[in-house]
């Protein structure tokens, strides 16, 4: 009788400890659902890197696809790239406030001449200078030849109500003659982005196109900058949304 007893004795004893154990563990995993060690550690050796953790498991790269698409998209808020027309005129003009040479470019077509015709005004003698590159294009984005030059200007009017002025009837003697040019691109996909953009603007009849051209475009330098000037400059950036307003080297 004696040994039964200290087995039942050994028993409960095990069966206690294991009830404990259980409540522990319990006890354990309601504390880490809750964060109670995250709040711990938090208050102790590494609040900000506790704080600051983003899943890096979750994180994939994008592909030159996406990237070209995200050109073309609104981008968050708190997401800003410099000289971009993403890019409010606060933002733009803060990162660009102090600097002594701003360029603005590369313009070309029908952008350049309505931007030139700003210039004369500002008077800027040598502070202005300017200069010019040749690019090689292979893609348009462009609304296919009409029969005659009234029936694309026609078009043109079009665009116009609809708050298009990037664009361009193509007048040269090639077999665009006729059509309406929205931009040329060195990737298909940046111009198939712009045909999208165009899309949600109302343009049904637009395409992507490949055309071989050699397109010359400008930059201009702003030398020795002043508040005034560079608040004119911001504030007609977004009137040219294929152009970036960036820092340049200041005259020696």
């Amino acid at each position: 009788m004696m040994g039964f007893d200290r087995k039942v004795a050994f028993q409960f004893k095990n069966m206690r400890i294991l009830f404990l154990l259980v409540v522990l563990a319990n006890a354990g995993f309601f504390a880490v659902h809750q964060g109670y060690f995250g709040k711990l550690i938090a208050d102790g050796r590494e609040p900000e890197r506790i704080g600051n953790q983003l899943q890096p498991e979750r994180l994939k790269p994008l592909s030159q696809r996406q990237v070209d698409a995200l050109s073309m998209s609104p981008l968050p808020a708190d997401v800003q790239v410099v000289g971009s027309s993403r890019v409010s005129p606060e933002v733009l003009g803060a990162s660009l406030q102090g600097k002594d040479c701003i360029e603005f470019g590369g313009f070309a077509n029908q952008d350049l001449k309505r931007f030139e015709a700003l210039l004369p005004p500002l008077q800027l003698g040598d502070r202005l200078t300017q200069r010019t590159a040749d690019e090689q294009t292979n893609w348009a984005v462009f609304i296919p030849p009409f029969k005659t030059r009234a029936e694309a200007e026609k078009k043109a009017e079009e665009l116009h109500r609809l708050g298009l002025t990037d664009f361009f009837i193509i007048l040269d003697d090639s077999s665009f003659r006729f059509a309406i040019s929205f931009g040329i691109f060195k990737t298909e996909e940046s111009a198939r982005s712009h045909l999208s953009a165009l899309s949600k603007k109302g343009v049904r009849t637009a395409q992507v196109g490949n055309r071989n051209v050699t397109l010359s475009k400008t930059w201009f330098q702003f030398h020795k900058m002043d508040a005034a000037l560079l608040d004119k400059l911001v504030a007609i950036r977004p009137d040219y949304p294929n152009q970036e307003l960036l820092e340049c080297e200041a005259k020696q």
